[in-house]
């Protein structure tokens, strides 16, 4: 097909050629047999088998990435959690003298 002509286009242009060998050829080309043309795009023709696949690749990686958020929207929220307890800790512990000579608050000893 030349660029620019629809699959329908095309469509119809092959079957009047299809009519007209059926006119012009009646013997190899019977009346009682309606010859037609099936016309599709490359494209169409190329990728019907493989659209499902794909259509499921899709979901799959949208499933992973979902997981994905969740797993870092987690880890965020136990970052957040474990240090609201050391501040908690930190404002509930009495204030020691540091090396500097200053005050500051005591901090306990993590754990991990």
């Amino acid at each position: 097909m030349k660029p620019g002509i629809s699959v329908r286009q095309t469509r119809a242009d092959l079957n009047s050629v299809a009519a007209n060998l059926q006119q012009a050829y009646p013997k190899d080309y019977p009346q009682e047999i309606d010859y037609s043309v099936a016309t599709s795009s490359l494209e169409e023709q190329l990728t019907h088998n493989a659209r499902p696949t794909m259509l499921v690749l899709l979901g799959a990686a949208g499933f992973v990435l979902l997981i994905a958020c969740a797993n870092v929207a987690n880890l965020n929220l136990s970052r957040m959690v474990r240090r609201e307890r050391e501040l908690a800790s930190a404002r509930r512990s009495p204030p020691v003298r540091s090396h500097g000579g200053g005050w500051r608050p005591a901090r306990r000893a993590r754990r991990w």
